[in-house]
């Protein structure tokens, strides 16, 4: 009766199938409801894209703070903050979708 422990199976399940996803790290699962039909058993999943990438709420978001970057001397030299922005982490130089660390090329 561990939701938890559907999930681990389900995404095990489908990460092996590899129709969907590589890993299951790149599911954020939510349970809307949980209900026991003991005359027709099943799990029923909806699975959909979300519109976040990373920190950022959407692809604009990305785009629009990626686009400043293009001027950082940073950028050409794979910035760490950028990537690890894009990778969902916190930082403390990116406030209000602004980097701290800008430094403008020249």
């Amino acid at each position: 009766m561990d939701c938890n422990n559907y999930w681990k199976v389900l995404l095990d399940t489908i990460t092996d199938t590899k129709l969907i996803w590589d890993d299951d790290n790149v599911v954020c699962e939510r349970a809307q409801a949980i209900y026991y039909d003991a005359k027709d058993p099943r799990i029923e999943l909806t699975i959909k894209p979300v519109d976040y990438i990373g920190v950022f709420e959407n692809a604009s978001q990305l785009d629009e703070f990626e686009s400043n970057c293009t001027e950082c001397t940073k950028y050409n030299r794979n910035c760490s903050l950028l990537r690890k922005a894009k990778e969902g982490r916190i930082q403390d130089e990116i406030q209000l979708n602004k980097c701290e660390k800008f430094t403008m090329a020249k």
